[in-house]
């Protein structure tokens, strides 16, 4: 039975701004012809953009609903037409009732909880976590909702739970044969850092660089490993690191440097680091 998942394909992309209507469900779907009846109305009514008709339609088939079939169709109808109509409460009782139905793939009931979950974020964050949680538990690994979930989890002050989201949506894009994008590795450094998660934070900073080494991430990744030692020997090959990296990027970089390099007892590659921080207007 494939087009009531192409329809729901279609009500997701919806979501996103693309548009929602497209694929008759009233006809040639195995429903009581009171329900069949209300959905082609509804149907009807989203073609002539008129979702708040469409919604009321919609409410009568779930009101005439008897079967699995019924309830199913005309939900989805609901959903549609409530996403539509900016109606949350009626969108968000229509994924309610499709969530529970064996007739969706895992992967689209977890999309359907991550609309509900954005939807009650700042009317009700404790039911907006739950419907996060679940889709996480159905999402497998499906990176996107993982790290929709992880920024979820970082808004509500869970940095360790958005950080191993984060750890997760990574790899399974890498296990794809795919690049996370960029935004997921910095997000994840910086959710980590400010949580003091400092062995997190130095992992997630590595897996940056290795992934997008440019040098403005090689000196934000320097930059976090100095802050957590104290070692003058290790601050001054961090220091060598960023230089070899491009990841020296003003006068404090510089003069922290040449200070570390004094403190090693090379002086002659403090003089030379100053001279070229110079010559780069730097200092």
């Amino acid at each position: 039975m494939q087009r009531p998942v192409a329809r729901l394909s279609l009500i997701l992309i919806g979501l996103c701004g693309v548009g929602g209507a497209g694929q008759a469900l009233a006809a040639g779907n195995d429903m009581t012809r009171a329900v069949q009846s209300a959905v082609a109305q509804a149907e009807a009514a989203l073609a002539a953009n008129d979702p708040l008709t469409a919604l009321s339609d919609a409410e009568v088939a779930v009101g005439r609903a008897t079967t699995d079939n019924d309830r199913y169709f005309a939900n989805l109808i609901k959903y549609d037409a409530a996403i539509q109509a900016g109606k949350t409460s009626a969108a968000n009782q229509a994924i309610d009732v499709l969530v529970s139905t064996d007739r969706l793939p895992a992967a689209d009931k977890a999309k359907l909880l991550l609309t509900e979950g954005r939807i009650l974020r700042r009317e009700d964050p404790r039911r907006a976590e739950a419907a996060f949680d679940q889709a996480v538990a159905l999402a497998g690994n499906d990176a996107d909702v993982l790290a929709t979930v992880a920024a979820a989890k970082a808004d509500y002050k869970k940095p360790a739970e958005a950080v191993a989201l984060l750890d997760r949506a990574i790899a399974a894009r890498k296990a794809s044969g795919q690049l996370a994008p960029e935004p997921w590795y910095a997000r994840r450094v910086a959710i980590a850092y400010d949580a003091k998660l400092t062995d997190q934070a130095m992992a997630a900073a590595q897996q940056w660089v290795a992934a997008y080494p440019t040098s403005e991430n090689w000196h934000d990744a320097l930059w976090l490993a100095r802050t957590t030692t104290t070692d003058g020997g290790a601050t001054l090959d961090l220091l060598r690191l960023a230089r070899v990296t491009g990841g020296l990027k003003g006068e404090t970089d510089y003069q922290a440097y040449a200070s570390a390099a004094t403190a090693g007892g090379e002086s002659g590659e403090a003089k030379d680091v100053l001279a070229e921080g110079a010559s780069r207007h730097m200092l």
